[in-house]
């Protein structure tokens, strides 16, 4: 394994260990998907985004996830909103490796 290279500006990191890479054949012009499998070895997590009941203040976070396709899912204000990946992070300027655009 590598030594623990992480994104410092990121609350939470796991460190995982690549078991395999599987290609699913799939629907789309682009003809398959590969799903990735690892092992999470390590999870790292900053104070300041753990409540004091010890679970992780997720509003404070805003994780993006992606379910599929070219959705995302943000967590906003206890809340989830679902937006369109492309069409709307790319039209407000958010370029991949750029931090989450606030939306207040």
């Amino acid at each position: 394994m590598h030594p623990d290279l992480r994104v410092a500006e990121s609350p939470a990191q796991f460190k995982c260990k690549y078991l395999s890479t599987h290609r699913l054949r799939g629907s789309s012009n682009h003809g398959w998907v590969d799903v990735v499998y690892g092992e999470v070895v390590r999870i790292h997590v900053k104070d300041e985004v753990i409540t004091p009941e010890g679970k992780l203040d997720i509003p404070s976070i805003r994780p993006l996830a992606r379910p599929g396709d070219f959705l995302a899912l943000l967590v906003h204000e206890d809340r989830i909103k679902t937006m369109e990946l492309l069409d709307r992070l790319y039209q407000m300027g958010w370029h991949a490796g750029d931090p989450l655009p606030r939306q207040d």
